[in-house]
């Protein structure tokens, strides 16, 4: 146990390092760091004075430094929007020197073009390989010069993290062994990372830390489905290109590798899912099958991992299961994004599920509604309504009216470019709850939920949440992650109360996720 935990903590540092890296690219490209170098303390409206930025983008990557202990705040401050940072300018020295642009940027170009070169439709270029030849060289003198505190020990996971979580993402999403890459020049590439990080020993077998990481890749895949938000934070932040709304030609989303994005939530949700098993078990084991819903409708439906959790858990271990003959379980998946829908399709009907899957936004319970009862004569409120990871993923709309709640965020928000102050969103956030309140008030609403935690808190506890990782993917992609506490408060305020007591992970202190059931 002690050995698996060692490693999940250096699994969560890679993961942070993802997001930091090309956040401090971008900084340093735009010149920013440069400027806050000189400084004793320094503010967004002054970074905005000085290079004209969106001020919404510069917050969350501002936030991303106070959660490494890069910048920290007065603590008078902490729920405002206007922030006055202190630079901690040993820090910032130490990252700056670590990261050399050029290099970095390379490494990211091989990332994001890795299923083509494994593909044989690219190939690595000279110029990658001996970038990655650098950093690799570069992270075997680190170990060596700088392991004094545990801001340096955190930064070589961080710096490794880039190097090494993408590939094994791509692995795990390809379901390839490097071992059989056709590919001679990426197959080398890919054994000398291996073997800086020990994953594998010379005889190329996989060592016991290889077999954790390997066993467990989908873990970096919502982080790295990112890789081409974070490969253009500077244009961004700049104001010069917002990815986050653009679209291919086929509709398609281009800032995220969607997925990449739902493989990774699938596979890293599972362990989740199992945590509100006794809820579903309590509703579906009621003995008057007449008061139970037709079924459960999961809105943002990913791959449909949750829907087949959910019919498995049923059919084996409740009174609904004994009885499916008289009283179908009728389960629907409901998502945005088409790749998502596909996925589901895919996952139930590869077990044979009788299935309904439909376009639905969870902005937008209204339309969800009426397009069951047109297309498929269903009423959204017979139905269990789940939720695993979404809310956040809202579409904001500005309040039209601002009531004074007395609830509290440490987050940053940012809609199209555009700061969101933390009242607002909070006011956001409640009408939202209060959307949906008619269409829950017969079965109830179950919510796996994502948070995050005050920046001292993430400061405090590297490699022990992931709020840094994903407080900075979700903000840079106009997602809206706030507090536990916050979320319960919101929800309560739209009339929507927690009657099943949540489950809160890692541990109450710093609960980055929870699962709850609300009515």
């Amino acid at each position: 146990m002690e050995e698996i935990n060692f490693y999940r903590k250096k699994m969560f540092l890679h993961l942070d390092g993802i997001t930091i890296i090309p956040t401090i690219i971008a900084l340093k490209k735009l010149n920013i760091l440069s400027y806050i170098e000189n400084k004793k303390q320094i503010s967004i409206d002054d970074i905005n004075d000085e290079f004209n930025v969106s001020k919404g983008y510069l917050n969350i990557a501002m936030r991303c430094l106070y959660s490494i202990n890069i910048l920290s705040i007065d603590k008078k401050d902490k729920f405002l929007d206007k922030k006055n940072y202190l630079i901690n300018h040993k820090n910032l020295a130490l990252i700056l020197k670590s990261i050399n642009i050029t290099d970095y940027l390379n490494l990211i170009s091989f990332h994001l073009k890795f299923e083509k070169i494994i593909n044989q439709k690219e190939d690595v270029s000279m110029v990658e390989i001996e970038s990655i030849n650098k950093i690799i060289q570069f992270l075997n003198k680190y170990k060596n010069q700088f392991n004094q505190n545990q801001f340096e020990k955190d930064l070589y996971y961080y710096l490794e993290g880039l190097l090494l979580g993408p590939i094994l993402s791509h692995l795990g999403f390809l379901n390839i062994s490097f071992i059989n890459i056709k590919n001679q020049i990426l197959n080398k590439v890919i054994v000398k990372i291996f073997k800086l990080t020990k994953l594998i020993n010379k005889n190329l077998d996989y060592t016991p830390k290889g077999l954790f990481f390997t066993q467990r890749t989908s873990s970096y895949g919502v982080t790295t489905s990112y890789l081409s938000l974070l490969n253009s934070l500077d244009l961004i932040i700049s104001k010069k290109n917002n990815l986050v709304w653009e679209r291919d030609k086929n509709g398609d989303e281009v800032h995220v590798n969607r997925s990449m994005n739902v493989w990774g939530s699938g596979g890293a949700h599972k362990f989740y899912f199992k945590k509100i098993d006794s809820i579903i078990l309590k509703i579906f084991n009621n003995e008057n099958i007449e008061l139970q819903p037709k079924g459960i409708i999961d809105m943002g439906c990913g791959d449909g991992t949750f829907l087949k959790h959910c019919y498995d858990l049923i059919i084996n271990n409740t009174y609904r299961g004994k009885n499916l003959d008289k009283y179908p379980l009728k389960l629907i998946g409901a998502d945005i994004n088409n790749a998502a829908r596909i996925a589901t399709r895919n996952t139930l009907n590869k077990s044979n599920i009788d299935n309904i899957v439909i376009k639905g936004n969870i902005s937008d319970p209204e339309n969800l509604h009426k397009a069951l009862k047109s297309d498929f004569n269903e009423n959204l409120n017979d139905f269990l309504s789940t939720r695993t990871f979404l809310d956040h993923n809202r579409i904001y709309s500005k309040p039209k009216k601002i009531n004074n709640y007395d609830i509290k965020t440490t987050g940053s928000f940012c809609y199209n470019g555009t700061l969101v102050d933390n009242e607002k969103l909070i006011n956001n956030l409640v009408n939202h709850f209060s959307n949906w309140k008619k269409f829950i008030n017969k079965h109830g609403l179950i919510i796996l939920e994502l948070h995050t935690i005050d920046p001292e808190l993430i400061a405090l506890n590297r490699g022990k949440t992931l709020a840094c990782a994903y407080d900075t993917t979700h903000g840079f992609s106009d997602q809206y992650l706030v507090e536990y506490l916050s979320f319960i408060k919101c929800a309560r305020n739209a009339g929507i109360n927690l009657v099943e007591k949540s489950n809160l992970f890692p541990n109450e202190e710093i609960p980055s996720i929870s699962g709850s059931f609300f009515k």
